[in-house]
């Protein structure tokens, strides 16, 4: 690990973390977040891997907190302290609105300049706040906006104030799932996110990260889509025709219940077309498609080898064989009945 850089300051500090080139930071980045003195600790594209902000009653507590944190850590390769001097300054993490891009924003400057750091910073409408260390030289601004086009924005209007020497900017990858009420994880940190935040730029690395985000929500978000974007380069046009071409995406969610229909040569002879025709008017989808309440999701197959079973339909792991119309629909209405006593209970 490197020196810390030695600053005084009150009982805040900036913590910039490098992992090494191929460790797992997923633990890391869980104990971080976890850890006793930690305010936040957030995953960014750039320069590092993490920023954390460590708060105590005083500088010695921050200090001790930092050491006993870092130290511990062996995937960690190296490490920045920035002292805040303006520990009055609340973050206000409550009220962060995780709709929003965010980006840390590294800048150094000229001491003598401060006073355009201070304009730029508090009077620019993206900076939720702004960490001065105790030496002066350097800051450390967190902006927020609708997208990260306009969050560049603001970084070039900082960057052309008198006395900026230098901008590093950090974006913030947001890898907690909340992609889909109907999508609950055991982890709340998922593939994408990670993949993301460590492998963004290497070559290649379209269809993993597509495959990436199927594994976490289950389909392509349209969010997911535009970090990619940004992440490789690749235009959003090119992403979505990849995606579009290859049958094992989806762009829409889910449900909690799949319903497949064979439609093999035995069980179209044996009337899957009325099962398919039931499926339809009993769930108002057609095939790929999911119900608005995120309970089924209706799919097409070539064979589910129950050909004696005829015609067959699956849902989730379960195989109704020998069906008619109308035990089809009492099988589905017995499982929206069961939703409806789940949600009571």
């Amino acid at each position: 690990m490197s020196d810390k850089i030695d600053a005084g300051g009150a009982g805040r500090a900036c913590v910039l973390i490098r992992g090494k080139p191929d460790a797992d930071l997923l633990p890391c980045f869980e104990r971080m977040r976890n850890t006793d003195g930690v305010r936040l600790c957030d995953a960014v594209i750039g320069d590092w891997d993490m920023l954390a902000v460590f708060q105590g009653p005083d500088r010695s507590a921050v200090d001790q907190a930092i050491e006993r944190s870092l130290q511990a850590l062996d995937e960690i390769d190296e490490y920045e302290v920035h002292h805040a001097e303006n520990a009055g300054l609340e973050l206000d993490l409550d009220s962060f609105i995780k709709k929003y891009e965010q980006a840390y924003v590294l800048v150094e400057i000229d001491s003598s300049r401060l006073d355009s750091l201070y304009a730029m910073s508090y009077f620019n409408e993206n900076t939720v706040s702004c960490e001065m260390s105790a030496e002066g030289v350097m800051a450390v601004l967190l902006m927020q906006g609708g997208s990260i086009e306009e969050i560049k924005q603001s970084i070039t209007r900082l960057q052309a104030q008198p006395g900026v020497l230098r901008v590093v900017t950090l974006q913030v990858v947001e890898i907690l799932d909340d992609a889909s009420p109907s999508v609950k994880k055991k982890t709340s940190v998922d593939a994408f996110g990670v993949m993301l935040w460590r492998r963004h730029a290497e070559q290649g690395m379209l269809i993993p990260l597509l495959q990436a985000v199927q594994a976490s929500y289950g389909y392509i978000t349209k969010k997911s889509i535009e970090q990619i974007a940004e992440a490789t380069g690749t235009g959003v046009a090119e992403i979505y025709g990849v995606v579009t071409f290859y049958k094992q995406f989806r762009l829409t969610p889910l449900g909690r219940h799949i319903v497949r229909v064979c439609q093999g040569t035995a069980c179209h002879v044996m009337g899957a077309d009325f099962i398919a025709q039931t499926v339809e008017e009993e769930l108002g989808v057609i095939p790929d498609e999911t119900t608005s309440d995120e309970l089924f999701t209706y799919m097409e197959v070539a064979c589910l080898g129950c050909c004696s079973l005829g015609p067959v339909v699956m849902i989730d792991d379960r195989v109704y064989g020998r069906l008619t119309p109308q035990k089809l629909r009492t099988v589905l209405r017995k499982y929206r009945r069961q939703e409806k006593s789940s949600q009571a209970a």
